[in-house]
């Protein structure tokens, strides 16, 4: 029972911490393309207005890349729970392998004012940031779940002699 509850709990704090490591990527890939600047050049538009919209392109662009990283990311998250991998760089190189599937398989990079190799760049930089949030967060106690619920081989081993 204590295992299926450190279940459940690892995998609503994995959820939240995708939503997190998303919308880093989404601020990345917002403030790293200058989109922010253009609000803020603006000169009919207030400086309050002007961060209210981009927090609203961080928070779109959050949202887009959440739903573009999501099957790659649930498959590498499940790979890193299941092995028990704990390492920050295979963290940092699945972000990197999920931005870069996620881009070959959504057609994702942007037709923006930013060049293809530089929305590449951008995307590639926005996941092995969310690799490096997730693995903060939640990537350096992957797996340990498996252990909850174990006794120890000594205590095994004396609870098993008493019942004879």
């Amino acid at each position: 029972m204590r295992r299926i509850f450190a279940i459940v709990l690892r995998s609503l704090w994995v959820i939240v911490v995708y939503l997190i490591a998303a919308y880093v990527a989404g601020a990345v890939v917002t403030l790293s393309a200058g989109t922010e600047w253009a609000a803020l050049r603006d000169p009919y538009l207030d400086p309050t207005t002007a961060m209210i919209e981009t927090a609203l392109l961080v928070g779109l662009a959050g949202s887009y890349l959440g739903a573009a990283f999501l099957i790659p990311a649930t498959v590498a998250i499940i790979a890193s729970e299941i092995f028990s991998v704990r390492g920050a760089l295979s963290h940092l190189l699945g972000g990197l392998a999920v931005a870069a599937v996620s881009s070959v398989t959504t057609n994702i990079v942007p037709h923006t004012h930013v060049s293809a190799f530089r929305a590449w760049e951008l995307l590639l930089a926005a996941g092995v940031l969310a690799g490096a949030v997730y693995w903060l967060l939640a990537g350096r106690n992957a797996g340990k779940w498996q252990k909850v619920g174990n006794r120890p081989q000594a205590a095994q081993q004396n609870h098993a002699g008493e019942g004879v």
